[in-house]
Parts: C-alpha cells; structure tokens; sequence
C-alpha cells in the first residue's frame, strides 16, 4: 500500500495551500511591498536619488521576468518544492547582505539576486502548484492563497516603518530576513509535494487506484516535441498577445504607482506613519477584491470580469489625479486596492480558461516574461520623470494613460471561455 501524508481526512492539498498563502503573505510583504518604505531613509542615509534607488528594484522586476521562463519548464518537470525552499534561503542571505550594503553598485548586485528569487517564490510557481493538485476546486483554492497573501501590504508596510523607526533601516532588514528564513524556509521544504499522484492522490482528493504507465524514450521524445508544438501555438495566439498586453499595461500603472506611493504621500504632505497605513489599506481592500472576484466571475466571462477590474483601476487613477482631500486618497486606496486584488486572480483564471491546464506552467511563465519586461520600466521610469518635473502629477497622467490602454486590450479577447464545475 502506497503511504501519504495524511491529517484525520483532510485532503493533504488543502496543506499545500495553506502553506503557500503563509510563505505568499512573506515574501510579498518582505521582498517587494517593504521596499517603498525604505526609499526615503536610504535617500537620506546614503545620499542616492530615487531613481538610482528604485532602479535597483527595477532591476529585480527585470531579472525576474527573465529567470520565469526556465522556473516555468522546471515547475512543469520537476515540481515546486526544492526550487522555492532554494530561494527562501537565497532571499534570506541577500537580505541580510543588503543590511549591511555600503556602494550603489552592490545594492544592484543584491538586487540581482532578489529578483531571481522573486521569480522562484512569487504567484507564479504558487499557482502552478495549486494548478496541479485542484481542478474542481481550484479558484477555491487560489482565492484562500490571494486573499492571505493579500494582507502582506497590511501587515508588512507599518510593520517595516514601525522597525525602521524604532531601530533604522539596516536593523529593519536584518529582522525581516530573519522572518523570510524562519517561516517560509520550513514550510517550502517540508510540506511542497509535487503533484497528487506522488502520494496516491487524485486532484481535488479523491483517490487514487491507477498506476501511470511510464512512457518509452521515443514516446517520450514525441509527447515532448508535441507540447512545445502547443505552447509554440499558444503564445502566436492573438488571444495571449492581447492578454498579455492588456495586463502589462495595468501592471505597469498598478506596479509603478505601489512602489512609489509612500513617497508620493510624502511628498503631498502625509508623515511616513500615515503613508505606511494608508498603504497598507490596499491591502485589506485587494482581499475584498479577491472575495469579490468569485461572484462576479461567476456570472461573467472571464474577458468581461477582467475589463470591468480594470475599468475601475483607470477610474481609482482619476481619483487620485484629481484628489484635493484626504478622502480623494482614500476613495482611491479602496477602489484601487479592490481592483488590483481582483486583478491578481483574474489573470490565472482567464490564462487557464483559454489554454490546457497541462501547459499551465510553460505559457503562464511566457506571459510572465513578457510582462516583467514591460513592467521593469515603472518604477525607475516613474523615479526619472519625478525628478524631471519636480512632480507627481505627471507620473500619475502616464499611469493613468496606461491603465486605459489595459481596457482597451482586454476587449480584443472572445468572451467564450470553458466551464468549470461550480
């Protein structure tokens, strides 16, 4: 008899998911969320601009989009669990080097190496994972490792400036790579399993009685070429391209403006605390999105729910462009966060919709690529048009501009999609 791990009757995925959306929350939280509280103490501390700050993160976005392309074909043939307990240790170690970093051109280093583990620990390999052990199930079980990770901007931007505060920003570092090893360390290593049938499991649960014929090398050789036939297919698809562009553009406005909005809030007048705060509201408000996100989904196409998020996107933008008060701001924090939330599940959901699950890994990882290219540009580019004009506003009419273009793409797409079972 073949043994699995085994809790009373839960199904062991349901452990998977639970351990994702802890070490989702983290690595969000630490590695990119955090990084918008540090720019203004590091400007002061070592004397860099903005953009030579955030062109080191801008960097990470761009490493990340490269390395997505070899994680997707090592998810699809050896699974999740040794490459993200890799990168939690590698995340670790570049943190706790950034604590101590004294040159630009080391921060750029460590940031090298951040991005390479952003690409091993993000949404991506996650939702690859959840891909394979759920089908019936699997939005569920997307929703349950969003909506935590959800809260990493809640959590972690107070968190940060209240340690940066209290102990500096070096000694602010050095205890968030403490809390990335402790926690996601263990959970990547001891409770990722590759797919259900490693444990005599079926997706969803039910088990499983079949033994999988092990194919010959030639078989093998020829399934092979036939998948790279059908992702080939896929990614020359007009459907992908204007997937892929719709989101970039929304990533590109929604990225850009995160990364800067504490200083924007600074620079409008907030103190660092009330930033932090107002900051992490998006948060609360992007776990309201994804609960939302179900429902909505439910009745409408996937193309339909994805041009609706990022309808309101382009009109939080508005909001915030043509804000005079405090409650402008927080109109925007809370569409703002809603649709960006939502955004985070839609992309999964309508990329599974229009390709076969089987190469989920290969095509989601494409996309990927292609949008961290794009989106590389948003943060640094923001920082040098600042600086340029002395101004927000002309960084949030561009970010404004692109979030349209994202509608526009989106209604390219066919509103057919496949049904999955409620």
């Amino acid at each position: 008899m073949r043994m699995h791990p085994k809790i009373s009757d839960i199904y062991y995925g349901w452990y998977i998911v639970a351990a994702l959306a802890i070490t989702e929350t983290v690595s969000f939280g630490i590695l990119y969320y955090a990084f918008t509280v540090f720019i203004t103490p590091m400007q002061a501390d070592m004397g860099w601009t903005l953009a030579q700050i955030t062109g080191a993160f801008s960097l990470a976005l761009l490493v990340s989009g490269v390395i997505t392309l070899p994680v997707g074909s090592w998810l699809d043939e050896r699974g999740a669990r040794g490459m993200m307990t890799l990168a939690s240790v590698g995340a670790t170690a570049l943190l706790i080097a950034w604590a101590f970093v004294d040159s630009l051109w080391l921060f750029y280093v460590i940031w090298v190496g951040l991005g390479v583990t952003m690409a091993m620990l993000f949404y991506d390999p996650a939702f690859v994972v959840v891909a394979n052990w759920f089908v019936k199930y699997r939005s569920r079980a997307l929703a349950i490792v969003t909506l935590m990770a959800g809260f990493a901007s809640t959590i972690f931007l107070p968190l940060t400036d209240y340690l940066v505060i209290q102990f500096g920003w070096r000694n602010a570092v050095l205890i968030l790579a403490g809390v990335q090893g402790i926690i996601t360390i263990p959970l990547h290593g001891f409770i990722l399993r590759r797919r259900p049938s490693d444990l005599g499991l079926r997706p969803d649960g039910s088990e499983s009685t079949l033994t999988e014929p092990v194919p010959d090398s030639e078989k093998e050789k020829n399934d092979n070429a036939g998948e790279d036939h059908v992702v080939r297919d896929a990614i020359r698809s007009p459907i992908f391209i204007w997937i892929s562009i719709g989101f970039g553009c929304s990533m590109l406005a929604s990225i850009g403006l995160r990364v800067h909005f504490i200083p924007l809030l600074i620079d409008a007048g907030f103190n660092s605390s009330r930033a932090a705060w107002l900051a992490g509201i998006i948060g609360i408000m992007q776990v309201v999105g994804r609960l939302l996100f179900a429902p909505i989904e439910n009745r409408l196409s996937s193309r339909d729910t994805t041009m609706l998020i990022m309808v309101l996107t382009t009109v939080s933008f508005v909001f915030l462009l043509m804000s005079t008060s405090e409650t402008m701001v927080w109109a925007f924090v809370v569409l703002f966060g809603a649709a960006v939330g939502a955004s985070t599940l839609a992309r999964p959901v309508i990329v599974s919709d229009m390709y076969d699950v089987k190469h989920f890994g290969r095509i989601n990882s494409v996309m990927a690529f292609l949008l961290t290219l794009v989106i590389t540009a948003a943060p640094i580019g923001a920082g040098i048009l600042y600086e340029w004009s002395a101004s927000y506003t002309p960084v949030l009419w561009v970010f404004l501009i692109f979030s349209g273009l994202s509608v526009i793409a989106i209604a390219q797409i066919p509103a057919s999609k496949q049904k999955r079972t409620p």
